[in-house]
């Protein structure tokens, strides 16, 4: 009888923990490096949507401010006398201080170009319960319907100070400076130069040459207006409209 014989592999086939262990390491350091790199992927893409919002808003209020600027319109405005023994009078309505304009513009913020003229009143205010001297620059509008709407805006030949309400537009926020200036009048005979000014209290019969605001931001790093990564930021327009306010103008009729 023969004998039987039982042979054992030589080798088994199979996974040892600490290959597991391994393994499940890998997997794990392999799936957080996706996760990190997706989680800076979202960062970065939210923060390029809020650089693109903030330059459109930007433009916005750019575009907003210069189309009113250029399109103020050279008109008069009437001033109520408290004395009864002196007369009404009629004076050039446009007024700037150094914090300050009002004026009358064809470009409304609701319509653009397209709706009834506007008196347009900006100011540089601090900003609401902060006691840092930060600024805000806020804006109010009021349709104009002709010289005796100005009436509300000047007293005995003085212009009344800009003092905006609460509830009026804030168009850039967050401010360490804002500053405006007017641009005097060309000479059309002298090519020649002139200056810009801090106040246009009136005396001029004309619209300034251009007006310009200078807006410094409170913290570079944080502000909200892009274009304040380098300050100050200016915004100069034109004015285009060059008459006398205060010339009678007829048809010969």
């Amino acid at each position: 009888m023969r004998a039987m014989r039982i042979t054992k592999g030589s080798s088994q086939k199979g996974v040892t923990l600490i290959e597991l262990i391994i393994a499940i390491s890998l997997v794990a350091m392999l799936s957080g490096g996706l996760l990190t790199s997706m989680r800076t992927t979202l960062g970065t893409s939210q923060r390029i949507e809020q650089r693109l919002t903030a330059n459109r808003r930007t433009m916005n209020v750019q575009q907003i401010i210069s189309s009113q600027m250029s399109a103020a319109m050279p008109v008069s405005g009437l001033c109520i006398s408290s004395d009864s023994t002196k007369p009404n009078a009629v004076v050039p309505f446009f007024y700037g201080t150094a914090t300050s304009a009002r004026f009358v513009t064809s470009y409304s913020i609701a319509e653009g170009a397209r709706g009834v003229p506007q008196i347009v009143e900006y100011q540089a205010r601090p900003l609401p319960n902060v006691a840092n001297g930060r600024m805000q620059l806020a804006l109010a509008e009021h349709p104009y319907t002709g010289t005796g709407s100005t009436a509300a805006y000047c007293n005995d030949l003085q212009p009344r100070p800009v003092e905006l309400t609460a509830n009026a537009l804030v168009l850039v926020d967050d401010l360490a400076a804002c500053h405006f200036s007017y641009h005097l009048p060309y000479d059309t005979y002298v090519y020649k130069e002139t200056p810009w000014v801090a106040a246009w209290d009136g005396r001029l019969t004309s619209l300034p040459a251009g007006m310009k605001i200078d807006l410094v931001a409170a913290d570079p790093a944080l502000v909200r207006l892009s274009l304040f990564s380098i300050t100050p930021f200016s915004i100069t327009a034109p004015m285009r409209a060059d008459r006398n306010v205060m010339a009678q103008y007829s048809d010969g009729n």
